[in-house]
């Protein structure tokens, strides 16, 4: 039996549990990890969730508030497991995502409706902290349909600009943009060697062209 009672294949790679509740299989992440020995418990999140559900929510109350108390203990926590089981967590949240993908997508949108104000608030934010960020996203995601070959992270994007003093290689003006030094209609491709930084002046002069610039 699958999460949330559908029935989904386990992917190879991911350990899988018995509940001895339920008695079904399901990936060892669906069973919580004893604060003592470590060890996975018995039984699965779901029946373990109907059992404390069944209880006075004295226990929930007090974890709830030992959470947000510590907060920097409960990150520690999950940075240190997230560290030591990040393939199996990988493979684990896909397996998950697969078997409610309906679900999940109900609730985004849910959430986006109920916050959407905040959330447009957040993103235009973020957008005016980090222009390099959204500079170098954008030139992926065109490139990307386009097809060009050849992938740069924007950190990579970022290394390639500052290797130029954050200035246009052209005119050592204060950069704008990012330019294909091979353009792509040329057969460039999108690798961090193939990018410099460019004014916006001077990558309208260069066009589809290739430059050289004089030694």
């Amino acid at each position: 039996m699958g999460y949330a009672g559908q029935v989904l294949p386990i992917p190879a790679g991911v350990s899988t549990n018995t509940c001895t509740k339920c008695h079904g299989e399901k990936p060892e992440m669906e069973f919580y990890l004893r604060t003592d020995t470590k060890a996975r418990m018995s039984a699965c999140k779901d029946c373990k969730r109907a059992y404390e559900r069944s209880r006075l929510p004295e226990k929930t109350i007090f974890m709830r508030r030992w959470r947000r108390e510590n907060p920097k203990r409960v990150q520690a926590i999950l940075a240190k497991y997230a560290a030591c089981h990040r393939g199996e967590l990988r493979a684990y949240y896909k397996w998950r995502y697969l078997a409610n993908k309906d679900r999940i997508r109900r609730h985004k949108s849910a959430y986006y409706v109920r916050n959407k104000p905040r959330i447009i608030a957040r993103v235009k934010s973020w957008r005016r902290r980090h222009p390099d960020l959204v500079t170098a996203y954008g030139r992926a995601h065109e490139l990307k349909r386009r097809g060009a070959p050849g992938h740069a992270t924007p950190k990579q994007i970022q290394e390639r600009v500052a290797m130029w003093g954050w200035r246009c290689w052209i005119c050592r003006v204060p950069w704008e943009q990012i330019d294909h030094v091979i353009p792509i209609a040329l057969g460039g491709s999108n690798w961090p060697a193939n990018l410099r930084p460019i004014c916006r002046a001077c990558n309208m002069k260069k066009g589809m062209r290739r430059m050289v610039l004089a030694t």
